[in-house]
């Protein structure tokens, strides 16, 4: 039986004791995400505001706690959930695709209006590249658990932009688009596993 273990620390997979590498260094690798206007103080404040959400779904806590910019972003995220009624039923789940040998960290699964979906959190605008991190995710998650994800139970790809105005806004991608994302992202696999191999030589 495969042995899947997440370091949280260094944000590393390993199955069976080989790293693996991720959906997003797989993208940036392959060119497709730019990371030239990215800042610490951009990560570290999406950061707290993935874990204030995570909080929000596993436990009882107290907006007011929080400091005043990762805040709102957390109220839009809790007046999404109190909107829709969704249920989240996975949380920030490492996942790993077996015959592709790539893995992540999905933020959501779970059940909108009587739906699986697959949601990624975004404090800001959805970049053109989370359609290709979406079904990374997706196939991962049907290469899993292909009894819980399959032709008859769907899983749509969303993602849920949170706003700093406290407001959010819900992107679907089509399914009819999955074939054409899903061979992106297996050409992203290939472009940085012959990247990989060039370092290594």
């Amino acid at each position: 039986m495969n042995q899947f273990r997440f370091d949280s620390v260094n944000h590393e997979y390993f199955l069976n004791n080989i790293q693996l590498p991720g959906v997003t260094s797989i993208l940036k690798s392959a060119g497709i995400i730019n990371t030239q206007f990215y800042t610490v103080a951009g990560r570290d404040r999406g950061t707290l505001i993935h874990e204030s959400c995570e909080h929000l779904d596993r436990y009882e806590i107290d907006l007011n706690d929080l400091d005043e910019e990762i805040r709102t972003f957390v109220q839009a995220y809790k007046n999404f959930k109190e909107d829709t009624g969704f249920a989240p039923t996975m949380i920030e789940s490492p996942i790993y695709h077996s015959k592709l040998m790539y893995a992540g960290c999905l933020d959501r699964v779970g059940i909108l209006n009587g739906k699986n979906v697959l949601i990624d959190l975004k404090s800001g605008v959805s970049p053109k590249w989370a359609s290709l991190q979406l079904i990374a995710y997706k196939m991962a998650c049907e290469d899993m658990f292909p009894s819980l994800f399959n032709e008859q139970n769907l899983l749509s790809r969303l993602v849920l932009q949170l706003k700093s105005t406290g407001s959010y806004k819900l992107v679907e991608f089509s399914s009819d688009d999955d074939e054409r994302d899903w061979a992106v992202f297996k050409s992203a696999c290939s472009v940085n596993a012959w990247k990989t191999t060039m370092r290594v030589k």
